[in-house]
């Protein structure tokens, strides 16, 4: 008779280097950059408040290459290069992590002195402003409700709200908000994932509208733009993968 094996045991290699903390840690990888090839080997994936690198795409990690100072646990991850990368908690603690000589220095964005962010809550995803070529801005979705400005901008600066207008009818629902991704070729273009379907900004984030296009009445959890085929893909709870042309 075939027996279950214990996925937590000592043998697993996950669970030797990284504890699973959260229901979903996030796996990133470097943006596509056919002038490096070996970025795409990169890889990081978070555990509670540490973040694990893989240079040959998870076949093994490194232990602990960053580890944020308090206690929150980290949410939401992107690469903005090679050598940048963004995280934001469930606490809503946001944080620029730089490579420099060798090693990875953390920056704390979300209290900056010029703007900082107004709101405290889960961080669900972080989104590249591609319009930034020093890639130091980016865009921020809220999970939680309770207000309707689930979408923030950072210049590198200060934050600024990007959730609409209240009350002339193209801003945000107060729902959960999971994901968010900017078009890198049209980065105007900033599209997120709600527990109501897919959300479109044609205007970096000043109005917003249904996405619907035949994707089902369900919560999206992910959005990637994939580089070269442009394509919106939608990942969502309980009723499968969808993509669309843009």
């Amino acid at each position: 008779m075939q027996r279950y094996s214990r996925l937590d045991s000592p043998m697993n290699p996950f669970q030797t280097q990284f504890d699973w903390l959260l229901m979903t840690e996030p796996i990133v990888s470097p943006p596509y950059n056919p002038g490096n090839a070996s970025e795409a080997s990169l890889a990081a994936i978070a555990s509670g408040k540490s973040v694990h690198l893989s240079t040959n795409f998870g076949a093994t990690w490194l232990n602990k290459t960053v580890d944020l100072p308090n206690g929150a646990e980290i949410y939401g991850m992107v690469f903005a290069s090679g050598d940048r990368f963004f995280v934001g908690t469930t606490t809503g603690e946001v944080f620029r992590t730089d490579k420099s000589a060798g090693a990875w220095r953390l920056t704390r964005i979300d209290n900056s002195p010029a703007g900082p962010l107004p709101l405290q809550g889960l961080i669900s995803d972080i989104g590249i402003d591609w319009e930034d070529p020093t890639r130091s801005s980016i865009y921020i979705a809220y999970g939680g409700t309770g207000d309707y400005r689930h979408v923030w901008h950072f210049n590198g600066t200060a934050w600024e709200q990007r959730s609409g207008s209240p009350g002339g009818g193209t801003s945000l629902l107060d729902v959960e908000h999971n994901a968010i991704v900017a078009d890198p070729q049209h980065p105007e273009n900033l599209y997120v994932g709600a527990d109501i379907g897919v959300w479109h900004s044609p205007d970096k984030g000043a109005n917003w509208g249904p996405l619907s296009n035949g994707l089902p009445e369900a919560p999206v959890f992910d959005l990637q733009v994939h580089p070269t085929k442009r394509l919106l893909r939608a990942a969502t709870h309980g009723r499968g993968m969808y993509e669309v042309p843009l």
